[in-house]
């Protein structure tokens, strides 16, 4: 079935509907409900849902210790011989019409702007437009000696031969543990 659809005709019975779950509480009683009506111990369906021993017990104790997620429900359920199955409300669909549509869309790409307390959201492409200007007005004010020096820091920063740590078999940090770096040539001289 997919969505939007009406479920496909089968030879199967007619589906049986067991509750309608609103909140939390709605689904623990329906939950209790179909545990006592199959006569399944919490131990039994633990083994079925392949949870830990007594998790079953904390979910559907009266005064619930813990709450399923969507991962347990998805365990939980097929234990029980149920599925969740989503159905629109008429009346809560009347209800949300009378609210205005969205009329502005929010860009779907935005970043936060500004340095002050003031942060304002700009789109992306807005963002990368400045930057760009702010790179070229940084290139401007650069005299050509400035520019030699940094673009040398640079070559030299690709270059560097990659340094190495050894470790004495110690963890650092403990005490007597003694790390020091070392710079190793990866072509030895000739």
């Amino acid at each position: 079935m997919k969505n939007g659809q009406q479920p496909e005709a089968s030879t199967q019975e007619p589906v049986k509907l067991l509750a309608v779950v609103t909140d939390y509480d709605t689904l623990h009683a329906a939950l209790r409900a179909r545990k006592d009506e199959l006569d399944l111990s919490c131990e039994t369906i633990d083994k079925a849902a392949a949870l830990g021993a007594g998790h079953v017990s904390k979910i559907l104790a009266p005064q619930q210790i813990k709450k399923p997620g969507w991962q347990t429900l998805g365990f939980l359920l097929p234990a029980l011989g149920m599925k969740l199955a989503l159905l629109e409300d008429a009346d809560a669909l009347e209800q949300l019409r009378k609210f205005p549509k969205r009329e502005v869309e929010t860009p779907g790409r935005s970043v936060p702007w500004g340095r002050s307390g003031k942060q304002t959201v700009r789109s992306l492409r807005w963002v990368r437009r400045i930057s760009s200007k702010g790179g070229q007005a940084r290139a401007r004010a650069l005299t050509p000696a400035r520019i030699r020096a940094i673009a040398r820091k640079a070559a030299k920063a690709r270059w560097r031969k990659p340094k190495v740590v050894e470790i004495t078999k110690r963890a650092p940090g403990r005490p007597g543990a003694k790390a020091r770096e070392k710079s190793l040539a990866l072509h030895p001289a000739r």
